[in-house]
């Protein structure tokens, strides 16, 4: 039978076909009803049944079938029935009594409910039929060939279940004998007590026209042998359906031994997780051993050095200071690699500007580059994103350590850092990708070791390593950095001509692209004609496509005395030059000798004079003698020299030199602290940068000792160890937590370990401390978070918290306006989401100090500026005003200087508000 699914037939449509069919059709065409009567008969079915037409019409079909194929019929009925069409061969009785093979294709034809109406098809004699009954017999002896000899079980079940066939590796896999199992159900032979209910069910399911779970799929299970032990299979089943029953076959492969194989790699597995996790252990451990004695030679070395020392007691301790820090960095780099292999690195997603990072990393590298003269530059595409999401540290991380390389790796001539927009790949065609480079002039990597320059522990060569230091882990950290990303990192170089190493990486738009930070081109430099002198190839080319952006005309020379001859013809044709930007270490005739010439020369008119150098700045009064309108440190950011540009052409600019950023100086007594440190040279090194910050503190050497100053005294906070006899930290502080929770106080708690694992911190914040900071500390790191938590513990003046309340005040009695119920809820909920707000997003501006993430900073304190703004908070308004544009220009001091403000300013404009929400509205001014 091979039934099918034709679609819907109705009478109408079918009527003048089945004509067509019946009248030239040299087949038996007839109807009949659906339960089998002729109805109507071709002219050919009396030639085929040997009966006149009217003695076939008002029989049954069925009455024309042999006896044996009675069953194979009835099925044929029933697929009919279902599917609405059928084939069959059947064998009928002629009227001269012998039987013939005919082939029956019947269909039901349904009206236009859709409901049957009665049955059409045609009989055709099947001569070929005995020919494909021995062909058919051929087919079963082979297949039966292939499963006495099969290597796997062969087992076939009727629809009762039971056992119908059982070759002779069924014998040798389950232990029973064909004679045994003929006959028997299989699953009280064969199927686990356990999973007999199931098998039943899922047979009958499949016989009543339900969906099989295991026809057609290969599955595993267990089965029973005759002894009762149960051995693992692989099972495939298929079902065969004849006309007079249906069965279902299997094949059976014993898979213990891949069983066995996978368990032995399960617990290879396991055991290389746990060697994993043991290494990873052992690194942390030793690096909390290592880092607890450098905290104390970095932090003595760092305080020695703040005292009054002699010229050779002074290089001393900047290299035992030099020779911490470089230890510090080997074993960060050695946790980084740790982490890597290990598959423990967490990418974080924030927004930021690809054009900021890069020059914040080569504010990191300057002062080396500087120091050895090299030349420090920056490319940045037109093209290039402002803002993208990404993971800013990990890609800085990376950068730093090429840049810094670079540096390291060249003796003179320059290092470059471009950064544009790449194609997408393949891999991410709906993503932006960046495409970073560091070039530079330095010795240059064979081909034969770039291969191996981003393994791990490798350089190019041992020479390298005694020459220039490090351990090659920098770059195989790069690779796996890079990789995790999704992107790739290279190489291109040639020994004596310097490297250029890239890498790409894909990153994110974010929701809503802001506009790049330079967008606003400078309206009073366009057209401008600008002089560009310098002995740089690169930097020329990089400060003329600079200018060029900003619409001015620009000139290059390579020298002083080029410089000079440009001006001269410049002044000769009638167009003389606006500016001219000016290197100070060139041959022959060095910037501030060349600003001399042009400045005492009557014939070039008032040339605007920039400097630029890479050397320590000079004396302003000298650089206003030789006519300079501005000096610029070497490497220049394209905002300062904009910056720069747009104030002289203005006269804006009233000295020559840059005014340095005022020096921070910490009040006379900032906070009474406890320090939790059980390590004495550890207790010494904080107490001293505690007193330089200017704080004051008492010891406590551990947990219980901690705990009873705790009850004795108020502190603002406390740092806290986490290592330490007796009681440990973690232990401490979640006692703390538990005698707090009566009082109401909370007492910030500053963890202060050395460990360094990301699980660590987690580990500090899960034990309810506030705040975190690694040993060796940082006397940086250390006054970001007491700013972010030990606050003073006297209140503001009462004039400022005076001029405070009335200005918060006003606005919210602005905001009732008429006084309306609507009016007054609208108050409620603005102070109530205000109040809610501005503590999570001071928080995220507080990581973002911690990151350094100028992009997150400026956000994060633009959104807290509105929120102040609009209740009328406008002290608090204009620290975050301060806090924006010192990030958004790259003033990291002014950040540190602004951000312990912050604060204090949101405790004080919260404490007004919850002080006016209990008074009736508008009277607060007037009983005052």
């Amino acid at each position: 039978m091979a039934p099918s699914d034709p679609p819907r037939q109705y009478a109408a449509d079918d009527e003048e076909r089945f004509r067509l069919l019946e009248k030239n059709s040299p087949d038996m065409v007839f109807r009949r009803t659906v339960d089998g009567v002729y109805l109507e008969v071709s002219a050919a079915g009396a030639l085929l049944l040997g009966r006149p037409v009217e003695q076939i019409v008002g029989t049954s079909a069925e009455s024309w079938v042999h006896p044996g194929d009675a069953e194979e019929f009835e099925w044929a009925e029933r697929d009919l029935r279902r599917d609405g069409r059928v084939v069959v061969c059947l064998r009928l009785r002629h009227a001269d009594g012998h039987w013939m093979w005919v082939e029956d294709t019947c269909w039901v034809v349904r009206d236009a409910a859709g409901e049957p109406q009665e049955v059409r098809g045609f009989l055709r004699e099947a001569e070929g039929q005995r020919r494909r009954e021995e062909a058919l017999r051929l087919l079963q002896e082979q297949a039966r060939s292939v499963i006495d000899t099969a290597r796997d079980a062969f087992v076939s079940i009727d629809e009762d279940g039971l056992v119908i066939d059982w070759n002779q590796s069924a014998e040798r896999l389950f232990g029973f004998s064909h004679r045994e199992v003929m006959g028997r159900p299989l699953a009280d032979t064969l199927i686990p007590e356990r999973y007999r209910a199931a098998h039943k069910a899922g047979l009958a399911r499949v016989l009543s026209g339900g969906e099989s779970h295991v026809l057609g799929r290969r599955i595993e299970l267990s089965a029973l042998h005759r002894d009762g032990h149960e051995i693992p299979v692989e099972l495939a089943v298929w079902r065969l359906k004849s006309a007079k029953a249906r069965c279902f076959n299997a094949f059976l492969r014993d898979i213990t031994e891949r069983k066995q194989t996978e368990v032995a790699l399960a617990q290879a597995r396991d055991q290389a997780i746990a060697a994993s996790q043991a290494k990873s252990q052992f690194v942390a451990s030793m690096s909390h051993e290592i880092r607890t004695p450098m905290n104390g030679v970095i932090g003595l070395s760092n305080l020695l050095l703040g005292t009054e020392l002699t010229p050779e007691q002074r290089r001393y301790a900047e290299g035992i200071q030099s020779a911490g820090s470089a230890l510090l960095s080997l074993i960060n780099d050695i946790l980084d690699f740790s982490k890597l292999e290990a598959g423990k690195l967490e990418l974080e997603e924030v927004a930021f500007s690809p054009q900021l990072m890069v020059e914040e990393v080569i504010a990191l590298v300057a002062q080396t580059a500087q120091a050895r003269g090299l030349e420090l530059l920056s490319d940045f595409h037109p093209q290039l994103p402002a803002m993208v999401l990404g993971d800013s540290g990990r890609l800085r991380q990376i950068l730093l350590n090429l840049a810094s390389n670079a540096v390291k790796f060249t003796e003179n001539g320059e290092v470059v850092i471009r950064v544009r927009p790449a194609s997408a790949q393949p891999s991410a065609q709906s993503a932006p990708w960046l495409h970073f480079e560091v070039t530079d002039t330095g010795i240059g990597i064979a081909e034969t070791d770039q291969k191996r320059m981003f393994d791990a522990f490798s350089q190019a060569d041992a020479s390298t390593t005694r020459r220039y230091g490090g351990t090659g882990l920098g770059l195989a950290i790069c690779r796996r950095l890079t990789e995790a990303m999704g992107g790739s990192i290279g190489v291109n170089s040639r020994p004596g001509e310097g490297s250029t190493f890239w890498f790409t990486v894909p990153v994110r738009t974010p929701d809503t692209p802001q506009p790049p930070q330079e967008a606003a081109q400078p309206v009073v430099l366009r057209g401008l004609r600008a002089l560009i002198v310098d002995d740089n190839d690169t930097n020329r080319l990089i400060l003329d496509t600079q200018l060029r952006r900003w619409h001015m005309h620009t000139t290059t020379v390579p020298g002083g005395p080029q410089a000079l001859v440009a001006l001269h013809e410049a002044s000769a044709a009638g167009r003389l030059f606006d500016l001219a930007l000016l290197d100070m270490q060139m041959p022959d005739m060095d910037g501030l000798e060349l600003a001399r010439r042009i400045t005492t020369d009557q014939k070039l008119g008032r040339v605007l004079l920039v400097l630029l150098t890479s050397g320590p700045p000079l004396p302003a009064a000298e650089l206003t003698a030789a006519g300079i309108a501005r000096s610029l440190a070497k490497p220049v950011q394209q905002s300062q020299l904009m910056d720069a540009l747009t104030e002289i052409v203005t006269h804006r600019s009233p000295t020559a030199a840059a005014t340095p950023a005022p020096v921070a100086r910490p009040p006379a007594h900032r906070g009474h602290l406890l320090l939790v440190e059980d390590n004495d040279i550890n207790q010494m090194v904080a107490q001293g940068i505690l007193t330089r910050l200017g704080y004051s503190a008492d010891v406590a050497a551990d947990g219980l000792q901690a705990l009873q100053l705790l009850g004795e005294h108020p502190y603002q906070a406390v740092l806290m160890d986490c290592h330490m006899p007796r009681m440990d930290g973690y232990s401490a502080t979640r006692e703390l937590r538990r005698r707090e929770r009566n009082s109401g106080r909370h007492v910030p708690v500053i963890a202060m370990t050395a460990d360094a694992l990301a699980e660590d911190r987690d580990r500090c914040l899960a034990a309810g401390m506030d705040d975190y900071i690694s040993k060796p500390v940082s006397a940086e790191e250390l006054e970001h978070a007491l700013a972010r938590w030990a606050h003073p513990a006297g209140p503001p003046a009462d004039e400022d918290e005076d001029d405070l309340r009335i200005s918060i005040e006003q606005r919210l009695d602005e905001l009732r306006g008429s006084g309306t119920p609507a009016e007054h809820d609208l108050v409620d909920r603005l102070v109530d989401h205000f109040l809610t707000r501005a503590p999570e997003l001071t928080s995220a501006l507080f990581h973002a100090l911690d990151r350094h993430d100028s992009s997150e900073i400026a956000e994060k304190a633009h959104s807290l500026k509105g929120a102040a703004g609009n209740i009328g908070a406008q002290s608090l308004a204009d620290c975050c005003q301060d806090l924006e544009q010192a990030a958004r220009g790259g003033a990291p001091t002014q950040l540190a200087e602004t951000a312990p403000r912050l604060q204090d300013e949101l405790d004080r404009t919260c404490r007004t508000i919850e002080t006016l929400r209990s008074r009736p509205p508008g009277r607060g001014r007037d009983e005052d």
